[in-house]
């Protein structure tokens, strides 16, 4: 328990979030977490790419290693920069997760990393965020496969694997997401009801229903 207090301490630092803000706490730490894995994986790269002398990668993958290094610290002192954060965080790895595509030669599983960003988008940014991160994703997939000048080493039935897993995934967020606003939409109705009714039932009992005076209990107070 000790160990799992430090680790979340540690991903969403001196910030407190009340019972109300429930779902902003783990966004928040999902970004967090994010970031953080993506620094440690991309420092990683760069030390290799510096040991195999490839400066000028290792130069860019420091890059996106300071900018995480930065994104980080600014989201735990800033909890009100969590919607601006999520949205360069997000494009970020849209920009690496590309790149995985694009350079890894003969691996299939690399179109994963296509779908844990759109997982990623609707539990930051909900259904819109996420039809949004979809959309380019798929527009961005079929441009590169259709593109002559490179070469994904896919078959077309991977691509068309691909693309029928992110639109499963992408309608079934998207209806869950849009069926349970609209449970709490009627819950809160029913809420509202619930009080118009009490605060009319209050009124009668302090009324005489027949003269339309104040009982007695009333006058007593």
């Amino acid at each position: 328990m000790v160990n799992r207090e430090k680790l979340e301490r540690f991903i969403i630092g001196t910030h407190h979030f009340s019972k109300d803000e429930y779902s902003l706490k783990y966004r928040f730490m999902l970004i967090n977490s994010m970031l953080f894995v993506g620094l440690f994986t991309i420092l990683s790269a760069a030390i290799v790419r510096f040991f195999e002398e490839a400066y000028v990668i290792a130069a860019v993958d420091i890059s996106f290693s300071v900018l995480f290094i930065a994104l980080f610290f600014t989201l735990r002192k800033k909890k009100s920069s969590l919607d601006i954060i999520s949205i360069i965080g997000l494009g970020i790895f849209f920009a690496f997760f590309t790149a995985i595509v694009i350079l890894l030669k003969e691996e299939q599983s690399k179109l994963i990393w296509y779908g844990l960003l759109i997982v990623a988008s609707y539990l930051l940014k909900g259904h819109k965020g996420g039809i949004k991160v979809y959309a380019i994703t798929v527009v961005t997939l079929l441009s590169l496969y259709l593109l002559p000048s490179v070469e994904l080493y896919l078959e077309n039935h991977d691509i068309i694997m691909a693309i029928a897993s992110y639109s499963c995934f992408a309608l079934f967020m998207t209806f869950s997401e849009l069926h349970q606003s609209k449970n709490i939409e009627s819950i809160r109705q029913s809420a509202d009801e619930i009080a118009s009714q009490q605060k009319m039932f209050y009124e009668q009992t302090r009324k005489n229903q027949l003269t339309g005076l104040a009982n007695q209990s009333v006058l007593q107070e």
